[in-house]
């Protein structure tokens, strides 16, 4: 009797994504949508930054709007690099879909971070 190897289990047909990873997924993209918030939120209120009467005011809504989104996508990434940690840690939710979701939330966080570190002084 053979017995399947790990990397089998994480492929095959019987295994269905749970709905950790579905959570997973839906908090991967509230991520990006709030990562591509940080640069509308910029390109918005660019040209107010150019008026000498709001120009100061404008510059600090433009960074407390990109710090907000900033903060809001590493909230969702994390929350989804959790639930899809619960989602891959039972055995009949280890899907590609459901490892995919995981690593793609963790790597949101790291580059994240990275550019953080990046840009800080």
């Amino acid at each position: 009797m053979r017995t399947p190897s790990a990397s089998s289990e994480a492929t095959s047909p019987s295994a269905a994504s749970s709905a950790w990873s579905y959570t997973s997924w839906a908090h991967f993209v509230l991520a990006i949508l709030a990562a591509v918030g940080i640069g509308a939120w910029w390109v918005a209120l660019r040209p107010a930054t150019q008026d000498p009467y709001v120009g100061p005011v404008a510059e600090v809504f433009t960074l407390l709007g990109m710090g907000a989104a900033w903060w809001l996508a590493m909230a969702c990434a994390a929350l989804g690099a959790l639930c899809g940690l619960v989602g891959v840690a039972r055995p009949g939710g280890r899907t590609n879909a459901a490892w995919g979701a995981l690593a793609l939330n963790a790597a949101v966080i790291a580059i994240s971070l990275v550019v953080l570190h990046a840009l800080s002084p």
